[in-house]
Formats: C-alpha cells, sequence, structure tokens
C-alpha cells in the first residue's frame, strides 16, 4: 500500500547439531598421549554430509521406582514438548496403566518406548555422565541448577557420551548411595516455604532448561570426541582398585568404608575417557599380579555391543 514494498518474512533457520561420536568402546580406541588417534570409517562418517543428530536423542530420563501412573503419563509428555524420547522406568509400580495412558496425551509413543529396568543398575549400564536430582545439597555430592549444568550436560552429549537424568521416588527421592554414584546433581530452587515439587514438573523444569540452552550459540562439544567409561565399566574398575587396595594391605578393614567411599566420587569426579581408563586398569592389575601372581585381576572391556535404539 501507498507505493511500500512489502517486507519479506525470513523462515527460521532449522538448527544444525554437529556429528556425535560413534559409542562408547575400548578395542577402536587406539590413540595415545604419542600417538594420535586414527582416522577411521567412524570418523568419516561424522564429517560427511549425513544427517546429523540432536544432542537430546542421547540423553535418557531415568525415573526410580515411580509410583503413580499419572506421574509417569505427565513426564511422558513434559519430555515430547521439548524434543526428548528416552526414557527408562526403573521397578515402577505400574507399567501399563489407563491413567498414565491418559496423562501421557499425544506423548503416548514415549510411554509405549520407555525401557524397564529391574534396578538402577541395569538403567545406567550404557551412560557414561550420571546426573541425579536432589531437593537438599547431600554430602560430598556436587550440585549446579539446571540452568547452571544445561551446557555441560549438552556438551558430553555432543561428545558422544551418553547421559542419564536420574529422578528419585515421589516420597524421598534418591538415596545417598545412589547419589553417589552420579557424576553431579541438580538442585531446583524454590520457595523456602515449599519445596517440594511434583516429579513430572522437577522433569519438565530440567528438560526446559536443557531445550533452551540447546539453541544457544555455546552449545559445542568437549574439547576431543572420544569415548567414554560406562557406569557399567566403571563399577567394574572400582572393584579392581578396591581389591588391589585390599591385597596390598594398604587400608585398615576399619577403613574399607571411607576407601570405598573415595573411590567412587574419585571415579565419578567427571565423565573419564576409555585411553584414561586403561591406565588405571593397568595399575589395578599390576598391584594385584604383585601382590597375588595367581590373581591378576580383570582385563579392561573389549568392544560392549552398544545398545540399540528404536
Amino acid at each position: 500500500m501507498n507505493g511500500a514494498a512489502t517486507p519479506r518474512v525470513r523462515p527460521t533457520a532449522r538448527l544444525r547439531w554437529p556429528a556425535l561420536a560413534a559409542p562408547a568402546d575400548f578395542a577402536d580406541d587406539d590413540a595415545s598421549p604419542s600417538r594420535p588417534r586414527r582416522r577411521g570409517a567412524g570418523s568419516a562418517r561424522a564429517n560427511s554430509g549425513a544427517a546429523v543428530e540432536s544432542p537430546l536423542t542421547r540423553i535418557e530420563t531415568v525415573l526410580v521406582e515411580p509410583k503413580g501412573p499419572r506421574n509417569i503419563g505427565s513426564t511422558c509428555r513434559a519430555l515430547k514438548n521439548f524434543g526428548f524420547r528416552r526414557l527408562a522406568l526403573v521397578n515402577p509400580a505400574v507399567t501399563d496403566h489407563p491413567e498414565a495412558r491418559e496423562m501421557a496425551s499425544s506423548a503416548g509413543d514415549v510411554l509405549r518406548e520407555a525401557r524397564v529396568c529391574a534396578t538402577l543398575d541395569e538403567a545406567l549400564r550404557d551412560a557414561t555422565f550420571v546426573v541425579g536430582t536432589t531437593a537438599r545439597p547431600r554430602h560430598r555430592v556436587p550440585v549446579k541448577s539446571p540452568a547452571e549444568a544445561a551446557l555441560e550436560i549438552l556438551a558430553h552429549a555432543l561428545s558422544g557420551g551418553e547421559v542419564a537424568l536420574v529422578f528419585g521416588r515421589e516420597d524421598h527421592g534418591l538415596s545417598q548411595d545412589e547419589l553417589l554414584r552420579c557424576h553431579l546433581a541438580l538442585n531446583i530452587e524454590t520457595a523456602p516455604e515449599y519445596g517440594s515439587l511434583n516429579l513430572a514438573q522437577a522433569v519438565l523444569l530440567v528438560a526446559y532448561e536443557i531445550f533452551r540452552a540447546s539453541a544457544l550459540p555455546s552449545a559445542k562439544a568437549q574439547g576431543v570426541l572420544g569415548r567414554f567409561l560406562t557406569a557399567e565399566w566403571r563399577a567394574v574398575l572400582e572393584d579392581e582398585l578396591y581389591r588391589a587396595l585390599i591385597k596390598l594391605r594398604a587400608m585398615h578393614p576399619s577403613n574399607a568404608a571411607g576407601f570405598r567411599e573415595s573411590l567412587t566420587r574419585v571415579l565419578t569426579a567427571g565423565p573419564m575417557q576409555t585411553r584414561d581408563v586403561r591406565v588405571l586398569f593397568a595399575l589395578a592389575r599390576h598391584a594385584q599380579r604383585v601382590a597375588d601372581p595367581t590373581d591378576p585381576g580383570a582385563r579392561p572391556p573389549r568392544a560392549p555391543k552398544p545398545r540399540e535404539r528404536t
């Protein structure tokens, strides 16, 4: 009108994620401080024109012993709202309930595809970065807000790691022992008069902060794309180091529990790359061989099969 040119509306740009690294394994990790990593087929695929994968596909939400079917269904809806699809239920009170399907609404696919696990260890088997949740500060567990931790979580996923976001029971959350298995814990700030959040609300708030951060330019992979130690093999490494301490008589039996907890904290101080883990396995094996040549301990894992995604 009036001879003015109609402004052109620029379509919203689609997010383009960096290509992700291969799943964690030991057999193909041939890099060393003196020998650079080979560029194999995995690297070629990562730099090809193939479709890239959102880092949110490498993040799984884990609910520990959820009781209410409505909470499970609402969690599915909250996850799908913000681009998450992976859910694991640890020893749930119900697995298929009309109320869960009702609350999930259009996120019924997330509910149907959820993994049901008997134990937390089973749920975390392939995780390389475990993030717990807590309503209060815990002993020897680093705590951040979801907004503070979002970029760290995304960086690990973009580096090829598998992230587990672990939410505790509706009535009393995660135990201290369960939190000690986590690299990090999240705490959602609330009014001091009443700090108890509904389970699905807590999931929604955490998912929102990670989703929001995923659009930031600062959402980048950590330094070098690498392969990471899974929770399953972290437990094996902890056992081997503990056995080495026992065989070397490096601790008094009265201090065994404290040594064990310290080992757990050292191995969960941050995600570990498999090239570094080899050194610790070699140390544990050598120490056990010196103390008892007939029982040198376990070797590091060889090429565990990645979990198939449906």
